[in-house]
């Protein structure tokens, strides 16, 4: 397990809010129309981030998640999507209040489709 400079290992809860931002950070800006390389490396972050995560069993329970629930790396909407659930799956776990993943994700739906009519429109 990770020790801070001042000896103690993190405080889940500070080490959890700022990893969940984080990873929402990092599916919002993965791409709308992801290549083969993007979505292989997107599944092997979430899988290598689940084996370094320093709350040993914050870590276990993300692989869990990762085996029960794959990663939508498809687009960013099914990412962005994917993550609420899997920060849902921790929260009722906490029994914190629940997102709503489709009305996150619903804005990038509406930007995947815009991508894909810009794309079919170039000569």
């Amino acid at each position: 397990m990770h020790v801070a400079s001042d000896g103690q290992p993190p405080d889940p809860a500070k080490l959890g809010r700022s990893s969940w931002y984080f990873l929402h950070a990092v599916a919002e800006g993965y791409p709308l129309r992801p290549s083969e390389s993007d979505r292989a490396t997107m599944t092997t972050f979430l899988s290598s981030f689940a084996k370094v995560y320093p709350c040993s069993y914050c870590a276990a329970d993300f692989r869990e998640h990762l085996a029960d629930h794959p990663p939508g790396v498809q687009d960013r909407y099914h990412l962005v999507r994917w993550m609420c659930e899997a920060h849902n799956a921790v929260n009722l776990k906490l029994d914190k209040p629940l997102a709503d993943c489709e009305a996150l994700a619903a804005k990038w739906k509406v930007a995947a489709a815009a991508a894909a009519a810009a794309a079919s429109a170039k000569p």
